[in-house]
């Protein structure tokens, strides 16, 4: 995982790594080194360059670029009076102004200078955003503003937009704005991703975003003292989770998952969770469930194994039900309960039951979230045992009692929110599905796409997790993993298939997804 860092705390990290010997204006040169390469690699040399520069660090990491970069055209434009400039970035001017010379620097200090150089701004083809950094908050006034707004303009228009750790006018900290902010093609961002780049709809201005390491050491970017701490899955935290198969393995080796899902018109559900717990790598699954639903599960996947709990729409008998799981979990290793199981009422009760009472780890999933309400999630927080919730933005809102408007809002605060009230793992799904643990962490998937708002592809995701339990990862590496893999699966069966994507073909994207991961 890679630490997302707020704005303070990546300033901080840039004051630690000074105090320990690398000078801030050895930092701000690998930075605007970094922005210059990445532009040469994705958009070759032939391009004709405006460079924008504020008065901060952001201008100094921009003068880096406009006196590295190899362009037939460039111009750079201080917005500003470079009198005004200080410390690293007073530097960098100067030293642009004495190694290029002859390279046209022009000073705007009005509006009415930039206007004046609007047709020459207009002959560029690609703009280096570096007006403002992660030092600003709130709307952009004044010729800031007004240069923002030439920038959507140009773009608009075809030009290309690099911006610099940040697009100017999007503070780093958000996640939402309502002012307008310059929309970048790429964004060249230093040592760690900002909550801006990482969180919608504010992370819909930063285009590609590329890290780029500028000399600040891994141990610099750590800050163990604040409320909650972010992170972004990558490959290897997945990676982890899929380890090589010993040659002689048998399927005991891989964890028995039980289901308990699917209801009369909702076989599905079972079906796909079953399914996906196997392409996941689950050595054996069995589906425990109404006798019609056993019959299809049968029928659609005969390598699963099933338990009739009954007959009837639902769970049958709620009591003789609870009864047949808790015996039936006393040979398994992890339970997946809810996709597609019905909200009656002695259903609810069912799950509840079954989930207080089990002594192994629970996926807590779809139908099985639906009586969970602040009065009973006291028996969630009091299992000894793994559990993993997973709902999306709605359920989460009834979990919680609060509207769906207000968990999308602060999707964090809700994910932390539910963490302290059941004391487990929470899968808050969605665009860049968020795993909040109970060590106070909150990990990012970056995986996912479109593709997957389709139905079933939840059932899927629990199915997955499920697996991993049953093979013994813990709860929050198994809950990160699976949503990683997941979203990469969406990805490939997406571009497989770019309109009419349904569940199963996330199913069996499944395992070229766990082999891109490398070894």
């Amino acid at each position: 995982m890679r630490p997302i860092l707020t704005g303070d705390e990546m300033r901080a990290a840039g004051a630690g790594a000074i105090v320990h010997g690398t000078p801030g204006a050895a930092l701000m040169e690998n930075a605007g080194l970094a922005v210059a390469r990445a532009i040469e690699s994705r958009f070759g040399r032939e391009r004709r360059v405006a460079v924008v520069c504020g008065l901060g660090n952001n201008g100094g990491d921009g003068f880096v670029v406009a006196r590295v970069l190899k362009s037939d055209w460039t111009r750079v434009y201080v917005i500003g009076d470079p009198d005004a400039l200080k410390g690293d970035a007073r530097h960098h001017y100067d030293r642009l102004r004495k190694e290029r010379a002859r390279l046209p620097v022009e000073v705007i200090r009005s509006e009415a200078e930039w206007n004046g150089k609007a047709a020459e701004f207009a002959r560029c083809s690609l703009v280096v955003d570096a007006l403002l950094g992660t030092g600003t908050h709130g709307a952009p006034r004044g010729l800031a503003e007004v240069v923002i707004r030439s920038i959507r303009g140009e773009r608009a228009r075809g030009a290309r937009v690099v911006s610099v750790d940040l697009p100017s006018g999007v503070p780093a900290d958000a996640s939402a704005l309502d002012w307008p902010a310059v929309e970048a093609d790429l964004t060249v961002t230093f040592a760690a991703k900002k909550p801006c780049l990482v969180f919608s709809p504010a992370s819909e201005f930063a285009g590609t975003v590329v890290v780029a390491p500028i000399g600040i050491p891994d141990e610099g970017l750590q800050f163990s003292d604040r409320g909650v701490r972010l992170f972004e899955l990558d490959a290897t935290d997945a990676l982890a989770a899929f380890p090589r198969r010993k040659k002689d393995s048998h399927k005991g080796d891989f964890g028995h998952v039980l289901i308990v899902a699917g209801s009369v018109g909702k076989s599905g559900a079972a079906v796909l969770a079953a399914r996906a717990a196997f392409r996941a790598g689950a050595g054996l699954v069995t589906v425990a469930s109404v006798g019609e639903v056993c019959r299809l599960v049968t029928l659609a996947q005969p390598e699963v194994m099933t338990e009739s709990l009954g007959e009837g729409a639902e769970c049958g008998d709620a009591a003789k039900a609870t009864a047949r799981v808790l015996d039936l979990a006393a040979t398994k290793d992890a339970i997946v309960i809810g996709p597609g199981l019905g909200r009656s009422e002695k259903t609810q009760d069912f799950v509840l039951d079954v989930v207080a009472r089990c002594g192994l780890p629970v996926v807590i999933d779809a139908d099985g979230l639906f009586g969970l309400r602040a009065q009973t999630l006291s028996r969630i927080a009091q299992r000894d045992k793994a559990t993993v919730l997973t709902p999306h933005p709605g359920e989460m809102a009834r979990l919680l009692g609060i509207e769906r408007d207000a968990v999308q809002k602060d999707r964090v605060k809700a994910v932390r929110r539910a963490v302290g009230e059941t004391r487990g793992t929470v899968v808050l799904k969605g665009r860049h599905t968020l795993v909040g643990t109970v060590q106070s962490e909150i990990r990012v998937n970056p995986t996912g796409s479109a593709s997957l708002a389709t139905a079933g592809t939840g059932d899927v995701l629990a199915g997955v997790i499920g697996a991993l339990l049953a093979r013994g990862v813990p709860a929050e590496a198994a809950a990160g993993a699976s949503v990683f893999v997941h979203g990469l699966a969406g990805e490939r069966a997406g571009k497989r298939r770019p309109w009419g994507v349904v569940a199963g073909d996330v199913i069996e994207s499944l395992p070229p997804a766990i082999a891109s991961l490398g070894r």
